[in-house]
């Protein structure tokens, strides 16, 4: 989630605290931006005004564990257009990925005219995702595929509604 909305979040250690954008914390598996000594103590997100929804959908094999794939959305709206969006994916690299190419795509769309399923199909036609133990990479662009349709649905409507 602190990806998809350019959240930043807060360090502090001996030489002071910090704040670090989301997009450069998380560096690869396991590895963050934070110094040996530092630590974790806050994460700020930016509030987004009007009509927005939001919605975070992942697969796991069992409840807790690490998602094979997730997504989360954020989407606000002019009347019935997308005047912002926000998708990230997660499961899928070693880092959670933004979807900047469709969320600049997005903007500017009619609600109404958006189809959910040619969308979640165009991007998970963009990852390469690992394959592992859990799930293959063809797996995981499925989960993708079907994911984020889903997302954006439940977004979508939470915004029409807010």
């Amino acid at each position: 989630m602190a990806i998809a909305v350019d959240a930043s979040l807060e360090v502090v250690g001996p030489n002071g605290s910090r704040r670090i954008p989301a997009g450069k914390f998380f560096m690869s598996t396991w590895v963050t931006a934070m110094a040996p000594d530092e630590v974790l103590v806050a994460a700020h997100f930016p509030v987004w005004p009007g009509s927005c929804g939001w919605a975070v959908d992942e697969v796991a094999r069992r409840a807790g564990d690490f998602a094979m794939c997730g997504t989360v959305c954020g989407i606000q709206l002019d009347g019935q257009r997308v005047s912002r969006v926000a998708l990230a994916l997660f499961g899928v690299d070693s880092v959670p990925l933004r979807a900047r190419a469709t969320e600049s795509a997005l903007i500017g769309a009619a609600v109404d005219d958006l189809d959910l399923p040619d969308i979640g199909a165009a991007v998970a036609a963009t990852l390469d995702p690992p394959g592992d133990l859990h799930a293959s990479a063809g797996q995981r662009r499925r989960m993708a595929k079907a994911l984020v349709p889903r997302v954006l649905a439940t977004a979508i409507n939470e915004a029409k509604h807010a």
